[in-house]
């Protein structure tokens, strides 16, 4: 029995909605795999039918994966379940506001021998039907990616093909396009190894598409990163070539070094990206229990290291350094903050006296009358009448005090603190 028709296979191309793809999620590699292959399954009939079905095999075959391990697809089919999809985080709807949406990727699922059946929210369904703007993604190429944050580059990348980049983007809004767990890879130089360096020279090698990234710098500080992109494929042999002989060189050091069968490390793969298994080595690898040789089964401590996501032991240096680089960002920011408040000020005050000078004499006179009476008995007032008014500064500023509290009309056509903050 195949589910999926044969014109449909031969196309292997999905319109995705932009917004689901500009959307706050951790999905793994095999998630984002089987998230992507369900909804071409079911994309002409989500508005017309209530349950979808796929062959597990036809699943399989979408998505590179050549195991015949059923219970990792279950564990991936609940994993979307439960896993909610927040976005728009990168684009508005059609009057220009904000919209936000959130939904699991899917709502139920069942495996029944060969078959599974699963099921849209109606919020999800709505949104992916026939999408005003979209990307078109080409599941081919999407199987033979080997981790998360190479699919997650090159759906964020390939929207953009035609311009040819991507629009900047701030370093914490693209931590959270790729899935990158909050509180990882603080340094741009942890975020450059782990994430950025290995899901281009992902996308480069497996895609129709090269990528090569740009960043924004503040001093020696990246701040933002955009993406131009190529239809060139002139490197595309060379990348294919490195990444093969990295994914060759991890199955070999998984099976030599921690015993790890031939099968059971591409499976690894397939789950974990390159970047995580390879950080995960390391973690134990210099731990004590390694060095010492106190761990008795590696196979199955690296298992669990993946899983409950083992970290490094900080030293208190290093914590020491964490809190110290941590006060200097906030009193940098308290300084940018402060000098922003003075320009504030200044703006403020320059308003205030553009429109007093302005007025019509009479009520430039009656201003006048009340603020007198207001300093009348104060130790400004001796400067106001011997120094020409409110020409003193400290007078001066004392009026622009006065009409701030006294003359709302006047304070209500400032700009907000945050809007001149943007200007």
């Amino acid at each position: 029995m195949r589910l999926i028709s044969s014109n449909k296979k031969e196309s292997l191309e999905l319109k995705k909605h932009v917004g689901l793809i500009h959307s706050v999620n951790k999905l793994s590699l095999l998630e984002r795999k089987i998230a992507n292959a369900l909804l071409f399954n079911a994309y002409e009939m989500l508005l017309t039918k209530t349950e979808h079905q796929i062959h597990i095999s036809d699943l399989a075959n979408l998505i590179g994966y050549d195991s015949n391990d059923h219970k990792v697809l279950k564990k991936s089919l609940m994993s979307l379940i439960s896993t909610v999809m927040e976005w728009n985080i990168l684009d508005k709807d059609l009057k220009g506001k904000e919209v936000w949406v959130a939904s699991s990727m899917l709502a139920d699922a069942k495996i029944d021998g060969p078959i599974c059946t699963y099921s849209y929210s109606k919020r999800m369904c709505e949104l992916c039907h026939h999408p005003e703007f979209y990307a078109r993604l080409n599941l081919k190429e999407l199987s033979e990616f080997k981790s998360a944050y190479g699919i997650a580059l090159y759906e964020n990348c390939v929207r953009y093909k035609n311009i040819p980049q991507t629009p900047w983007f701030d370093l914490s809004l693209f931590k959270k396009l790729m899935g990158v767990e909050k509180g990882k890879y603080e340094t741009f130089r942890d975020l450059n190894k782990r994430v950025i360096s290995p899901a281009v020279k992902e996308v480069n090698a497996y895609s129709s598409i090269q990528v090569k990234p740009e960043y924004e710098k503040s001093g020696r500080v990246v701040n933002r990163i955009k993406f131009h992109i190529d239809h060139g494929s002139e490197k595309k042999q060379e990348a294919i070539a490195q990444l093969n002989n990295n994914e060759n060189t991890l199955v070999s050091r998984l099976m030599n070094h921690y015993g790890f069968s031939a099968v059971a490390a591409k499976q690894l793969l397939n789950e974990y990206s390159e970047a995580y298994l390879l950080e995960k080595m390391s973690v134990i690898e210099s731990s004590t229990s390694y060095v010492t040789g106190k761990i008795e089964n590696l196979a199955k401590y690296f298992e669990k290291a993946l899983k409950d996501n083992f970290q490094a032991p900080k030293s208190s240096k290093s914590a020491v350094n964490q809190v110290t680089e941590s006060t200097r960002k906030n009193k940098l920011e308290q300084k940018v903050i402060e000098q922003r408040k003075e320009e504030y000020s200044a703006y403020q005050r320059k308003i205030i006296l553009d429109v007093y000078q302005n007025m019509p004499e009479k009520e430039k006179k009656e201003i006048d009358k009340q603020f007198e009476k207001a300093i009348k008995e104060t130790a400004y007032y001796r400067s106001y009448i011997t120094k020409g008014g409110i020409q003193d500064p400290l007078v001066c500023d004392r009026f622009v005090d006065f009409i701030k509290s006294n003359r709302k009309d006047i304070v209500n056509s400032f700009l907000s603190f945050a809007e001149f903050c943007k200007i």
